[in-house]
């Protein structure tokens, strides 16, 4: 529609208004408001008639962002807030940022000055995951931290942002999360608070700055920072970064470095907390606290997140306080396409959640999309792993052993034992393949540069009846372990040879063709003090106990032997894994 203005016979403006319908002429400028208002409307309804038949697929709350995608984005608030996935649906795709944290006081009455250090940047994560169809989910966005301010003292940033008690130190940022009726299935942590540095300039080193550490996706976040102040000619001194969580631990609180004989106010930050379970309990970040003599402290709050990072540490006479520590995020075991970042989003939290509305490739039952291949359910027989439909694992009924060993039915307990030997970090690994051919079904894990084991504590395999078990371990609700796999001692293989030998000095060594009962076909057992000794663990065939995969991690891994008289146990934990779906396992750590 175009307008176009000329003198009238009356004098007056005369206003033509004309459209694909002809042209209409106003004299009146009331009338020709009145005219504009009316068309104005009119045009109005005829958008939202147009943008609801566009987005009719979409569930109340969700956007048509084309493609056959619905989206849902979502700001802060300050509260849950909720929306229903239609029955249809399966599976979502996930963005999920948590917040910044706030920046600490720049000093402006001291005339040295301090320098304010920046709160950390709050982490992602993205994933694609399954979910109930008609699921309802809650959401909750992160706040950003308050800065450092005169007074009074700030907050935390809402979805559990740690709190700086004094005015100066910067306050954590809030993580955000997704929740569903079983708890998390995907969160991001806030940034930690930036800590306060009194005196740079007048103690000869220029500016320098304590700033919170990132928070991240489902992945370790960044430390808080804590610079050196002063020094007794022995060691630099700080106040504390606080630590950094990981999506299975909080972060520690910052714990101050001074010489012995310092007298004055000094206290730790506190250690973050978690798991988040729902909607309002939070991986909370650590608060900081006052010291003894000036009731004021310097220090960064924690990051929130599905667990949170530790708060600063303060030392009130130097008017030093260290960074908070980034919280952490989580994603479902059974998720895929996953990506953790750290330290990408400034300001508050955001969440956007898609599904699929599209034509499915026949191979799915339901599919999450962006493409018609990218499954969330599947046919009957079917599976869902990385995205794909994978043949369910079959089982194959095989002939029993030709030798039948009785085995204790007590090594393997319902959870991992406490107290056992652990491998030095980043030294173990394990691998487990779920085949399509039974027979090549596989398990192997290693541990190495292990805690001082002494050769006796393996109880001489080759001349002992000690049961040595595998034990496997993961957090879902399946029961447990879920899996167990034997080796005896005295055991006989091929042609009546024996399966174990030993070593020289060194230690055992367990090689069977044929398989244990659980298919066990080799084992190598090191002694040695610390940082030398291993133990490596290999069993394939059908009679694998293999459960199904795609494991809830962490995974715990344990080798428990036990002669009746006593155990001895060995022990690996793996937090993340580089492939985790229904056909392998594989993850390196602890």
């Amino acid at each position: 529609m175009r307008s176009i203005r000329f003198p009238s016979d009356t004098g007056r403006t005369r206003m033509i208004f004309e459209n694909r319908s002809g042209a209409v002429a106003l004299e009146h400028p009331r009338e020709a408001m009145s005219w504009i208002t009316a068309a104005l409307a009119a045009a109005a309804i005829i958008a939202a008639s147009a943008h609801a038949v566009h987005a009719a697929g979409c569930a109340a709350g969700f956007q048509d962002a084309g493609g056959s995608i619905c989206t849902a984005t979502f700001g802060l608030t300050g509260a849950p807030q909720t929306v229903t996935l239609p029955g249809s649906v399966h599976g979502i795709i996930a963005t999920v940022s948590g917040a910044e944290g706030g920046t600490s006081l720049e000093e402006q009455v001291d005339p040295f000055g301090g320098a304010a250090s920046s709160g950390g940047k709050g982490g992602r994560q993205s994933a694609t995951i399954p979910v109930a169809g008609g699921a309802m989910l809650t959401v909750v966005v992160g706040e950003m931290g308050t800065g450092g301010v005169l007074a009074p003292p700030g907050f935390g940033g809402y979805g559990g942002g740690g709190h700086a008690t004094s005015r100066y130190g910067g306050n954590g940022g809030g993580g955000s999360y997704v929740f569903d009726a079983n708890g998390p299935i995907i969160a991001a942590g806030g940034g930690g608070g930036g800590g306060y540095d009194y005196s740079p300039v007048v103690m000869g080193r220029g500016d320098q700055h304590n700033p919170g550490g990132d928070g991240s996706g489902a992945s370790a976040a960044a430390d808080g920072t804590a610079v050196p102040f002063c020094c007794d000619n022995t060691a630099p001194y700080t106040a504390g970064g606080g630590g950094g969580a990981t999506p299975i631990a909080g972060g520690a609180g910052g714990h101050p470095s001074l010489p012995p004989s310092y007298i004055f106010g000094q206290v730790d930050g506190d250690y973050g907390s978690g798991p988040a379970a729902n909607e309002f309990s939070f991986g909370n970040g650590g608060s900081t606290h006052n010291g003894c003599c000036y009731y004021t402290g310097w220090a960064g709050g924690g990051g929130g997140g599905y667990y949170g990072g530790g708060g600063g540490g303060n030392i009130e006479a130097q008017f030093e306080g260290g960074g908070g520590g980034g919280g952490a995020g989580f994603v479902l075991a059974t998720a895929w396409a996953t990506s953790a970042l750290t330290g990408v989003q400034l300001g508050d939290g955001d969440v956007t959640i898609s599904y699929y509305i599209g034509t499915c490739n026949a191979a799915c039952a339901s599919c999450t999309g962006p493409m018609a291949t990218d499954c969330s359910s599947c046919p009957a027989g079917l599976v869902v792993s990385g995205g794909a439909c994978v043949p369910a694992t079959t089982t194959t009924t095989l002939p029993p052993p030709t030798t039948t060993t009785t085995l204790s039915p007590s090594l393997c307990d319902a959870v991992p034992r406490t107290g056992c030997r652990l491998p030095a970090t980043g030294s173990s690994s394990i691998k487990v393949k779920n085949d399509p051919n039974d027979s090549k079904d596989t398990l192997i894990w290693k541990w190495s540069h292990g805690d001082t084991t002494l050769l006796d504590a393996f109880m001489n395999p080759p001349a002992s009846t000690a049961t040595y078990r595998t034990c496997v371990y993961d957090t879902s609700g399946r029961p447990q372990p879920l899996m167990q796999m034997d080796a005896t001692g005295s055991e006989m293989c091929d042609k009546g040879k024996p399966c174990w030998k030993t070593i020289s000095d060194k230690g055992f060594a367990y090689k069977n063709g044929a398989g244990s009962v659980d298919s066990v076909t080799g084992a190598k057992l090191l002694a040695g003090s610390q940082g030398t000794p291993s133990v490596r663990i290999k069993a394939r065939g059908a009679r694998v106990p293999m459960p199904g995969l795609g494991m809830s991690l962490p995974l715990t891994v344990q080798l428990v032997i036990s002669d009746g008289l006593g155990t001895e146990c060995w022990q690996a934990t793996f937090t993340t894994a580089t492939r985790n779906d229904a056909t392998r396992v594989c993850a390196n750590g602890p």
